[in-house]
């Protein structure tokens, strides 16, 4: 069972590091109007985004506490979602840009001692 939640922490905390220069990527995707490539990632970062949420929460119930912020987290999701189903990828690039990465870049990893 511990080695199962050292390798959570450690795929968290790695999801993490690549959570910035990923968003980049679809940032300037749609900058660059590859708006199908840029859905198909965005679908991928949300999808990362809920299992942050999904291991933050196994990991809380087994007193393995971090802050991060799940109400948020959501919110932005949800925030993500509303505009690509109008097809708004430029507003979904700002919310990425202005609001994903900053409260991203600010997210605590798991320390695995």
């Amino acid at each position: 069972m511990e080695e199962v939640i050292k390798e959570s922490m450690e795929s968290y905390n790695s999801y993490i590091d690549k959570l910035g220069p990923g968003t980049d990527i679809i940032i300037n995707q749609i900058y660059n109007e590859e708006y199908q490539v840029a859905k198909q990632n965005l679908i991928d970062l949300l999808e990362g985004l809920m299992w942050l949420v999904e291991v933050n929460d196994k990991l809380n119930q087994l007193n393995y506490v971090n802050s991060l912020d799940t109400y948020k987290m959501n919110r932005l999701s949800e925030e993500i979602i509303e505009a690509m189903g109008k097809n708004d990828y430029n507003l979904c690039a700002d919310i990425l840009q202005y609001e994903l990465k900053d409260f991203t870049s600010s997210l605590i990893k798991y320390s695995n001692n």
